[in-house]
């Protein structure tokens, strides 16, 4: 009799040890599938990406260049690839080109809704015959997305290098989507930020201040919905009609003696051309346009006349500060800058 209880405990407990595996088992292959059909639809998206994304820009007189692309559905491999990929401008006589050897895009194994981008290094910038060469050093790019598409993008690099323009410690951008209770056509929709730091321009270069710019900031609110459309164009349309608009909560730049602190609206007439308004706290500005006006890089009649109306009320923050300050409009319009309403750059 006992003999035959030890036996019935051994069956159960082989018993259990086979429920639990093929629980297990079950669980895993549950999983992979799950995983593989959020990649599979992902994996459409990045496809369709692709097709709306070469539309546009050869609406906008720019184009897609690559070879090798690659698109796979199965976990650990890449969802797309591709070598030697470029955005240029097809116009010769203002060309545009951006080059990276590889670029990868994948998703999480426990985040399938999350693309990150991989880019090789170094890249290549080409602005007409000018050529600077780009090693962005550890860097990340990821998208999330939800239900309703795009929810938000980050993108982050250490320890950049532009050979023959400037070194970068630290750069960050970042946006996501705002979703307030009751969300209106022109409510709040995307919330962005950027954030350089520690910037050191090449010492050969003709620039006026210093030669190290501590910091560069920008919090913005882009208000009124963007609808999808395959059409960017039509999309950013629709943007204007319901009033769409950026406000500019913060702007920030720290390049010694110049410390200027600023608010304001970016807004965009039928064309899109964009109409910036700020009011600005700064610090060292009057040197700035000094050095602008000596440099001949801004009207030299509109300079003198912005340096006078500030000087009339500028101030001293301590009685041992060596740099004035002001409160000023700066204003820019159909590629015209203006201080103080004064016009002193005009394309």
């Amino acid at each position: 009799m006992r003999g035959l209880i030890g036996k019935f405990r051994d069956f159960t407990g082989e018993c259990k040890f086979g429920i639990l595996a093929f629980i297990l088992a079950f669980v895993l292959a549950f999983g992979f599938i799950s995983l593989n059909l959020q990649r599979r639809f992902m994996l459409n998206q990045i496809k369709q990406f692709v097709l709306i994304l070469e539309h546009n820009l050869h609406t906008a007189g720019y184009d897609l260049a690559y070879e090798d692309l690659n698109f796979s559905s199965l976990y650990p491999y890449a969802l797309a690839s591709a070598q030697n990929f470029q955005i240029y401008k097809k116009d010769a006589a203002d060309f545009i080109s951006w080059k990276i050897d590889q670029i990868k895009i994948n998703s999480g194994f426990f985040s399938p809704k999350k693309i990150t981008f991989d880019f090789s290094a170094p890249q290549k910038l080409q602005i007409k015959a000018k050529e600077y060469s780009i090693v962005p050093g550890n860097s990340a790019m990821d998208l999330n997305f939800d239900a309703n598409g795009l929810n938000s993008i980050i993108l982050e690099a250490e320890n950049i290098y532009i050979k023959d323009f400037a070194e970068i410690k630290d750069f960050s951008f970042g946006a996501r989507k705002t979703m307030p209770q009751a969300i209106y056509e022109s409510s709040p929709f995307f919330d962005g930020h950027l954030r350089i730091h520690h910037v050191k321009l090449n010492g050969l270069l003709d620039y006026p201040l210093g030669q190290d710019i501590k910091n560069i900031a920008l919090d913005t609110v882009l208000s009124g919905v963007i609808p999808y459309r395959q059409d960017f164009a039509d999309s950013l349309d629709q943007w204007l009609k319901v009033g769409g608009h950026i406000d500019i909560r913060r702007f920030l730049i720290n390049w010694h003696p110049l410390l200027l602190i600023a608010r304001g609206e970016l807004l965009f007439n039928e064309k899109f051309a964009p109409n910036l308004r700020l009011t600005a706290s700064a610090r060292g500005l009057l040197e700035l346009l000094t050095q602008l006006q000596d440099k001949k890089l801004i009207d030299g009649k509109g300079a003198f006349v912005a340096k006078i109306l500030l000087e009339n009320k500028a101030f001293t923050i301590d009685d041992n500060d060596k740099h004035l300050s002001v409160v000023t409009p700066i204003d820019w319009r159909d590629g015209t800058l203006s201080v103080e309403k004064i016009t002193i750059l005009k394309n």
